[in-house]
């Protein structure tokens, strides 16, 4: 009994009847073929990665760089799939749109007819921009003639577009617009094919509502037309040094389409070394001339930049200047904090350089003083001892001017 128990396990491996074995058999060497291709390619296709294998069509082939996709049986891919290869080294086409399934008599894997995408066409839904690549083909006006039931003795451009099908794409239709090429283009038939839309489209004015910046087709409406900015500034802007760098009304304006924008977000860089940036803030260090470059974000999404000319000068009275430490004054046993002394003159934070000493106060061996950069420094409780105090000295590299900082060891 234990030899027929076998003899039936061993028989019926790969199906029941000799039509299930074979086709288990057919998809057995598939995988085993897929897996050794030289051309094996891994794909990406709607969000899942899927092994596949690309072999040329046959030389008759009429559809110019279109190929064909074999993957296994049970992968979860159909016409109209967006393939995007992976790691293809500049060899092949990253791109495609499956735009047909080839029947098999011994469905032992799927074969596909891709073609190469080859534009990434943008359109805009309820405010929303959507990107689908498609694949583009100019036709002649016969070929249009024959499409859309009417011959054409005028000179318009005609184009072909192949889209995948789904609920983004399916509300493109007759009447909408798209930017190919830097030109504007029509739909005026519309196709609806498995898997994949095709569009024949007619080339159209430019209006103020396209975007040929964004390379979108009425993306601008009259409710929220397109902006035009103008920008008025000081000719010359001049600060006390010491203090930072902010524009008032008066010194620099922005308008979109003639309306004055109340309190625009402006974003204040400079390259000259009159100023120095301190915790997010443009400080004036030094006296003299420079410039600075004011960014400001449109709602087009594009970054308009104006440089203004600057001068800082000697204030006439300088109302205060003092020295923190920035940190945990308490270092605990066996623990390492870092702190930072800083220079602040009439409340703002001056880009200063330090020489920075430990004073133990009789502490010897109690603590290390590591030194990270000129404001910056470390200092670690090595023996844990508790109720003392070490000083630390800062010394200003620029006045000369002495603070002490105590710092107190805890347990």
């Amino acid at each position: 009994m234990e030899y027929i128990d076998r003899f039936k396990r061993r028989s019926t491996l790969h199906g029941t009847t000799n039509k299930e074995r074979y086709l288990n058999q057919t998809k057995d060497n598939f995988n085993k073929y897929l897996s050794q291709a030289p051309n094996k390619y891994s794909a990406q296709v709607r969000n899942n990665l899927i092994d596949l294998t690309i072999i040329d069509m046959s030389e008759i082939n009429k559809d110019g760089d279109a190929k064909y996709f074999l993957t296994k049986i049970n992968e979860d891919i159909i016409v109209g799939d967006i393939v995007v290869l992976q790691d293809t080294d500049g060899n092949m086409p990253i791109t495609w749109l499956l735009t047909d399934k080839e029947g098999l008599s011994v469905p032992s894997h799927k074969k596909f007819k891709a073609v190469p995408t080859n534009y990434l066409l943008k359109y805009i839904n309820n405010d929303i921009i959507y990107e689908s690549p498609i694949i583009k083909t100019y036709q002649t006006l016969y070929g249009i003639g024959l499409e859309t039931d009417k011959y054409l003795t005028t000179g318009n451009a005609k184009l072909s577009v192949l889209i995948s099908d789904n609920e983004n794409t399916r509300k493109l239709t007759r009447g909408s617009r798209f930017i190919i090429d830097n030109k504007v283009w029509k739909v005026t038939n519309d196709e609806l094919h498995d898997g994949y839309l095709k569009f024949t489209c007619e080339e159209d004015e430019q209006s103020e509502y396209d975007d040929m910046d964004l390379k979108v087709a009425d993306y601008w409406s009259e409710a929220n037309p397109k902006p035009i900015y103008t920008f008025t500034h000081s000719p010359l802007l001049i600060f006390d040094k010491f203090t930072e760098v902010k524009l008032g009304s008066s010194d620099f304006e922005v308008r979109d389409n003639g309306v004055l924008i109340a309190n625009p977000q402006l974003i204040i860089t400079s390259t000259s070394p009159i100023f120095v940036l301190s915790y997010g803030k443009l400080l004036c260090n030094a006296t003299g001339t420079g410039t600075i470059n004011i960014k400001f974000t449109g709602r087009d999404g594009i970054d308009y930049i104006n440089t203004i000319p600057v001068q800082v000068i000697q204030p006439t009275v300088v109302t205060s200047t003092t020295y923190e430490l920035l940190g945990d004054i308490n270092v605990k046993r066996y623990c390492t904090n870092d702190y930072e002394v800083v220079r602040k003159i009439n409340g703002y934070v001056d880009n200063c350089a330090f020489t920075i000493t430990l004073d133990k106060n009789g502490n010897e061996g109690k603590c290390e003083l590591n030194i990270l950069d000129t404001r910056r420094f470390e200092i670690r409780n090595i023996s844990g001892y508790s109720g003392e105090t070490i000083i630390v000295k800062c010394v200003d590299n620029e006045s000369g001017r002495i603070s002490n900082f105590n710092i107190n060891l805890i347990k």
